[in-house]
């Protein structure tokens, strides 16, 4: 499919999946799909674990273990999305010779849904041309090449007759299976640093109760304790009373009235402290709950990709986030409100009865106590290791959960249905079997060697009361509270597993609030560079327009009226309104605060839907609707701003570097295209200039800042991107295109037609209203590409980073889109990666990387003219 399905394991079982291991298709599959360099690479080589999602894999990479899963599987009919999309030329056409058109597939049906690519096309049998969603050429490749339908979708891109013949590629590929074999077996003993981190026990260390106490409140907990304390006290004092009541009776007549009263008094007292203790626990609660939450959420939002998320199965941070943040919630005050309950009570009844008792009975007792506390002891020992193995089996659970509802079509497709429900009756035989050991068993061994010595005990009592002719009431009252208490043993083992297993959850939670961090979202010397403003016409002084030239641009200047000083002008280039010197946005909106405290001069950069047209955006202001919105941005940022890498080497966490000591400069406004072979550190580039990946030495500039010394906020405003895996949201289009409600309906409308989708939304029953299907499943792969650059389009951001955003599109929207992004963004400096080497003839400059080094900068008729150069190695092998 366009987006490649990888499973948590090796490269070798994503490759084989379950079927039975045979070594010359295995290799040749390999050879094939392109792999025997980047076997070469990877640390253990077939044998790299690379994660769900394939996470320590190019875009490119994934796509061939994919094509290559497709080459080993022995299926009679393989179906293929795209398979050219996410890799270079030289690449697809090995990919298409040895595996579409070779030895690899040979004998079977082969179904490929692909761009018009002539020279391809004619390696194939039949051809269909889709239009519309629907058929409209079927036959030969040589009928489809040379109907009308075909020339229409081709358009420019068209190629003489004579081209349309398949050529072999140019590019020599020194590795065959044999030499693929050869790799794996070399790096078999390889060992690579460990993909994720090994999820080890949480022992409950003291330091987290006194963090979860610190968060409680000193005054809840001092409250809360009070509640208990006077409940256990209350609960005593009945028994006291009740005694005494005994004791009056059996020497005379009492008054019993009275005794009835004094109980009923504590009985209420009691009932109340219950009352009163109950809402304290929920201050309590309510208090450690909400710290929690917010330090891990917190926590986790800023928590770098690479060396965080990368390391963490998704199952892992789905189980801490619900189970064991909803044990944290509900039980935690629950079970610190019994073990304490517990424990003030046994001290009182236990200080009561010694009291009352002589020395010599009490020294009979205590080894039968110890005796009791050793085996809540190897209790404790035996059932955290219980905890921990379901708790870590329900975190796999999850993780299949995850992947299948998220792949669910790619498992079935690939008959992996069988095999993730056998993993996923493991993992949940695991979690029955921990919990019924640790919730029955475990208790009831403890349960039965608890009531052994209590038992003993409490006939101790009794044989030593009635020997040393004890008061019947006081004898019955030691033997009753003992009795209780032997009662209460069997709910303490309950609670003390419900307590491990709620400061377990704890412990878990509370080892993501020392996770690594990304940057500062702010630097104290950060400016401020983008205003959203929103203004009531009422609220604004009237504006009129004085000056202007014969064209309608550049001289075009606003007063205040009733005054001839100028208050805003346009811009050089009459894209812009500036600031005269002397006023500010506060002069001409008194009521406004937005730019209290801001320094600097802005210019106006939009106004309602108006872009681009200082002269239509002089009438907006002077002729306000019943709305206003303005775009400010920083003069200093709105002319454009330069890239410059020096020297940067970085790398995913504890990897090897992917760039080695990479260094250009990229000039304000200009577009340039990155090109080279998969895996080769293109998009790692765009990564640490966002510093999503921090580079580990050397420096990166923007606007001759360097990103080090900036917030993150200020540099994800300076730049954006648009992935080649386009990220779409449960919602509606205009949540899609803008989640915050920033612009206004004109500008996202714009948008929409820039990127070539107005037509689609309008033709949606609710236009922007529609809403979008989980993971946009209601959308093509192209069409999200599209709404992911709409996105940027509507943001207009100073430095634009495209990463292989148009790989879906085919060719005649490809080349509208890349009018669009020359034109759409007139103002950004552009970074594009792409595989399409066609794509990139349109631009100023041209990078070439080749194992994480720039091997080729200039311009395109300077790369072109290197001779033996990559970049025209790479037109010559497109035929462009």
């Amino acid at each position: 499919s366009q987006v490649p399905w990888i499973f948590e394991g090796t490269l070798r079982e994503n490759v084989v999946l379950n079927a039975s291991f045979e070594h010359a298709r295995y290799y040749q599959a390999l050879y094939a799909a392109a792999l025997a360099a980047d076997l070469d690479i990877l640390p253990g080589g077939d044998q790299v674990a690379i994660g769900s999602y394939g996470i320590r894999l190019s875009g490119g990479q994934r796509a061939r273990v994919s094509l290559a899963r497709a080459a080993y599987m022995d299926a009679e009919l393989v179906v293929m999305d795209d398979p050219f999309a996410s890799v270079d030329v030289a690449t697809g056409q090995h990919i298409h010779e040895e595996l579409l058109t070779g030895s690899a597939m040979r004998g079977r049906t082969r179904i490929v849904a692909m761009q018009p690519n002539p020279r391809r096309l004619m390696s194939f049998d039949k051809v269909l041309l889709m239009e519309g969603g629907r058929i409209v050429e079927s036959g030969t490749p040589e009928e489809v090449l040379a109907s009308t339908a075909f020339a229409r979708l081709k358009e420019q891109h068209e190629r003489q007759q004579s081209k349309l013949v398949a050529k072999r590629s140019e590019v020599t590929w020194t590795f065959g299976a044999e030499a693929v074999a050869k790799v794996c077996e070399k790096k078999m003993g390889e060992q690579g640093t460990s993909l994720r981190d090994v999820e080890d026990q949480d022992h409950i260390t003291f330091e987290t109760i006194r963090w979860w106490m610190r968060a409680a409140g000193f005054w809840n907990l001092l409250v809360f304790f009070c509640g208990v304390l006077m409940n256990r006290t209350l609960d005593l004092v009945q028994s006291v009373v009740l005694a005494t009541w005994i004791n009056s009776k059996m020497v005379g007549e009492v008054d019993d009235l009275w005794y009835m009263r004094q109980i009923i008094i504590r009985v209420l007292g009691t009932c109340s402290c219950q009352v009163f203790t109950m809402w304290a626990a929920s201050r309590v609660s309510k208090s450690a709950s909400k710290a929690v939450h917010t330090a891990v959420v917190s926590s986790l939002l800023r928590a770098p990709i690479d060396r965080f998320y990368d390391k963490q199965p998704v199952g892992r941070l789905i189980n801490r986030l619900s189970a064991d943040m909803s044990t944290t919630d509900n039980a935690v005050p629950w079970a610190f409100s019994s073990m304490l309950s517990f424990t003030i009570g046994f001290l009182i009844t236990e200080c009561f009865i010694f009291n009352i008792l002589p020395w010599r009975i009490l020294l009979c007792a205590l080894p039968f106590v110890a005796v009791a506390l050793w085996f809540i002891y190897i209790f404790r020992g035996t059932i955290m290791p219980m905890l921990f193995a379901q708790k870590f089996a329900m975190s796999r659970m999850h993780d299949l959960q995850t992947v299948c509802l998220t792949s669910n079509v790619s498992v079935r497709a690939n008959g992996m249905l069988q095999d993730f429900m056998q993993r996923f009756n493991e993992q949940s035989a695991t979690v029955i079997k921990c919990s019924y050991l640790s919730s029955f068993v475990c208790v009831a061994w403890v349960q039965s060697r608890i009531f052994l010595c209590m038992s003993v005990l409490v006939t101790i009592f009794a044989m030593c009361g009635l020997w040393a002719d004890m008061p019947v009431g006081t004898l019955s009252i030691i033997i009753v509270l003992s009795l209780n208490q032997m009662a209460q043993f069997e709910g303490l083992s309950q609670i003390l597993t419900g307590a491990m297993n709620i400061l377990n959850a704890l412990q878990r939670l509370t080892r993501y609030f020392s996770i690594p961090q990304e940057a500062p979202t702010r630097m104290p010397n950060d400016p401020v560079v983008r205003l959203s403003v929103s203004l009531e016409p009422s609220s604004v002084r009237p504006l009129e327009v004085r000056t202007q030239d014969d064209s309608g641009f550049g001289l075009v200047s606003l007063c205040l009226k009733g005054q001839d000083k100028a208050f805003l002008r346009a811009c050089p280039d009459g894209q812009a309104l500036a600031f005269q010197s002397g006023f500010r946005l506060r002069d001409w909106a008194p009521t406004c605060s937005a730019m209290d405290g801001v320094e600097g001069c802005y210019y106006i950069t939009a106004v309602n839907g108006i872009t681009k047209d200082a002269k239509l955006m002089a009438e907006e202001l002077c002729n306000p609707p019943s709305s206003l919105w303005l775009e400010l941005w920083r003069d200093s940022y709105a002319a454009g701003v330069g890239v410059s890498f020096d020297g940067v080497t970085a790398g995913y966490s504890l990897e090897k570097p992917v760039l080695h000591s990479v260094s250009f400069d990229i000039a304000p406004r200009m577009k340039v295209g990155i090109a080279g072979t998969t895996g080769c550190g293109k998009s790692t580039t765009l990564l640490c200039l966002l510093r999503v990946l921090e580079a580990r030495s050397g420096r990166i500039f923007v606007g001759n800042l360097d990103t080090k010394q900036m917030g993150l906020q200020l540099l994800r405003t300076l730049v954006g991107l648009v992935p080649q895996d386009a990220t779409v949201f449960q919602g509606s289009w205009r949540y899609n295109l803008d989640p915050f409600h920033e612009f206004p309906d004109g500008r996202v409308w714009e948008a929409l037609r820039c990127s070539h989708l107005m037509a689609f939304v309008r033709a949606l029953p609710k236009g922007m209203e529609s809403e979008i299907a989980e993971d946009g499943a209601n959308l093509s792969f192209g069409q999200k590409q599209l709404l992911s650059l709409a996105r940027m389009v509507i943001r207009q951001p100073p430095v634009l980073l495209l990463d292989e955003c148009t790989s879906a599109l085919d060719p005649q929207t490809q080349k509208s889109v890349q009018s669009t992004v020359l034109g759409a963004f007139p103002k950004s400096t552009i970074l594009s990666v792409a595989h399409r080497v066609e794509t990139l003839l349109d631009f100023d400059r041209v990078l070439v990387f080749d194992k994480g080094t720039v091997v080729e900068n200039g311009t395109v008729k300077e790369v072109l003219e290197i001779e033996g150069g990559w970049f025209a190695r790479m037109v010559k092998a497109a035929d462009v």
